[in-house]
Formats: structure tokens, sequence, C-alpha cells
């Protein structure tokens, strides 16, 4: 009957959501410890609750996607999966914000975004009770305890932690270089990566070191002169190096590659460097 009255006499101590079961409330009480004693028999993963198991278990192993999207034709293994994905093409966003009116595609999407307000942090890790508002922040943290890297390369078996590190990675193979300075059109593949050099022509030195406070773009690879850590080797040699730029240069001595080339002799070079005193020889022959 207090599905039809509406009465929730069970309350969680940790978060003050109220249910109309105990039962209910003790799955609920599991997003708080971290606790998952639902089991994956074909992959592990572990979950806090049977239905989420069940879901699981369908959603990412049975393979079946019967919805599909009219628009773009990707298909989905539920109907409210995909009902969120068409969102996308429609631009509707029905979900919004009380306190920020931000909008999202998704009610799940809202509900954790309300944690920013309310500051709840329902995850805890068992490790070191450190707390976390999004599940994904939370998985992410613990294998740093753990050591778990449940992501590999196709292509050369590394390991990682996260989906998002491993997609970030795959461009080391592909090439793909998707973020692009505005300024000298020069290509990365991380936006840190881009971040970092727009200061080469912004001039921000944004860091101070602290063993002689010079001013620093860079601090990791500055704090390398100090440290003489030198975490670059070459695979050839041996030879070690601070700064990845400086082993790429010595590669070449390896490899023989000089791709530096005069326009007026067309002697190569394998640094930039060497090709600019070269110039000036043929600018005093001239003059």
């Amino acid at each position: 009957m207090k599905i039809h009255t509406g009465e929730k006499n069970f309350t969680c101590t940790i978060c003050n959501k109220s249910f109309s079961h105990n039962q209910t409330l003790k799955s609920h009480i599991l997003t708080h410890t971290g606790e998952r004693p639902y089991v994956c028999d074909v992959c592990g993963r572990r979950f806090p609750q049977r239905t989420h198991l069940k879901r699981h278990i369908f959603i990412i192993h049975t393979g079946v996607k019967p919805h599909s999207c009219k628009v773009c034709n990707k298909r989905f293994s539920s109907k409210s999966y995909l009902s969120i994905h068409e969102r996308q093409h429609t631009g509707e966003r029905p979900y919004a914000c009380e306190v920020c009116k931000k909008d999202f595609t998704a009610y799940t999407t809202l509900k954790v975004h309300m944690r920013v307000h309310t500051g709840i942090k329902p995850y805890i890790c068992s490790f070191c009770d450190r707390q976390f508002a999004q599940m994904a922040s939370f998985k992410l943290h613990e294998r740093t305890h753990t050591g778990e890297r449940p992501f590999s390369c196709k292509v050369c078996k590394k390991a990682f932690s996260d989906n998002g590190y491993l997609k970030i990675h795959m461009r080391v193979h592909t090439g793909e270089k998707p973020f692009n300075c505005e300024v000298c059109k020069r290509s990365f593949r991380e936006t840190g990566q881009l971040k970092r050099h727009m200061r080469v022509h912004t001039g921000i030195k944004p860091y101070t070191c602290k063993v002689c406070n010079k001013q620093i773009g860079n601090l990791s690879k500055h704090m390398r002169v100090h440290s003489d850590e030198r975490p670059f080797n070459c695979n050839i040699c041996n030879k070690q190096f601070s700064i990845n730029g400086n082993l790429k240069l010595h590669m070449r001595i390896h490899t023989g590659e000089r791709p530096f080339s005069c326009d007026v002799c067309n002697s190569h070079f394998t640094q930039s460097s060497g090709l600019k005193r070269h110039r000036c020889a043929h600018i005093g022959k001239t003059e």
C-alpha cells in the first residue's frame, strides 16, 4: 500500500533520501559504501544492485540492439537510450536545473549535476575515504589503489585505467591531432598540449620554480634541470634525456634523418639551428 499512499518511512542517514521499502534503502546504501556484491560472470565487473547487473549483461554482452535512430541509424539496446540519443539531433534538453538553469538531455545527468549545488558526494573510496560526486570519478580513483588497468590498446597492448586515456593514446598510432593552434596552425593530440603550446604565443608563465624562482611555462619539464631526471630513453643506445624533443633530435643520429634542407644548395641537416648556420655561409659568399 505504501506505493499508492506515497509513504516513505525508511530514510538514508547519509543523504536523507527516503524510501518506501527497507530493501530499497539497503540497495541505496551501497551507492555510499561502494560495495558491489553482484558480479558479472563474463567480465568480472561488479554492481551494487542486481538490476544493474542484469542491465549490464543485456546491454554489453548480448549485443542485442533492437532500437534504431531514424536520423543516423545508430542502434541502442533500450528505448530510453534511443530517446536520449535522439535529443542530440532535435536539440531538445527537457531537464533544467532549478538553481542555475542549465539544461540536460537526460534526467540522470541532471541528478548528477545537482550535486554541484548540494555538495553531496555519495561515492566513498573504501581505501582512503575520499568522496566523489560522480561514479566515473570514483571508479577511476579506486584504480589508483588497485592498479587495475582494464582498457588495453589493441595495437601495442599498453593498458590504461580509463577509456578516455586509451582514446587519447590511440592517436599515437592513428596520427590524429584534432586540436589546432589558431596562431601557427600546429596540431596536437591533447587539449593539454595545446594549452601549454599557447604559452609560446602569449608569453604567459604561470608557474614559479621554488628552487631558482624562475617563472616557468612548463614546471614539470623545468624541474628536471634541478633533479637530473631523464625519463626519455633511446631504445638503440640507451642514452637518456630530460626532454622528449631532445630524444627525437638524438634519434636522427641513428636513423640518418635530415629533415631541414637548404633551398640554395640542397644540403640537409638534422636540426633547424644547423640549417640557419649553414645559410649564413651562403649570405657571406654573396656579399
